[in-house]
């Protein structure tokens, strides 16, 4: 999982593009990771895009799944956000950070 996500410079009214975090589940001695929440937090300008995101609410040992992020900067200027995986793993919630300029 990539600890932050950067989106860049985007001028306000602007499309800024998709970026991917991803979850993998190690093949060691755990079982399958359950997730209860996948959501993005702290910047409405952030936004999941179901239609491109693929985790479900398992994910299976040695599995991974993607979640694609869109970031908006025309709902409201520049920020920061977080999206986090809250799950049955050990290390919940596993978080990504997400930067937008």
């Amino acid at each position: 999982m990539p600890g932050q996500l950067n989106f860049g410079y985007v001028p306000k009214g602007y499309f800024g593009g998709q970026l991917s975090g991803s979850v993998y589940s190690p093949g060691s001695n755990s079982g399958p990771v359950s997730f209860s929440s996948i959501t993005i937090q702290g910047n409405v300008n952030f936004i999941i895009n179901s239609k491109l995101s693929n985790c479900n609410s398992t994910l299976s040992r040695g599995g991974l799944c993607s979640v694609t992020i869109e970031f908006d900067p025309t709902r409201g200027g520049s920020g920061q956000g977080q999206l986090v995986f809250t799950d049955n793993a050990s290390n919940s919630p596993q978080v990504i950070l997400l930067n937008g300029e």
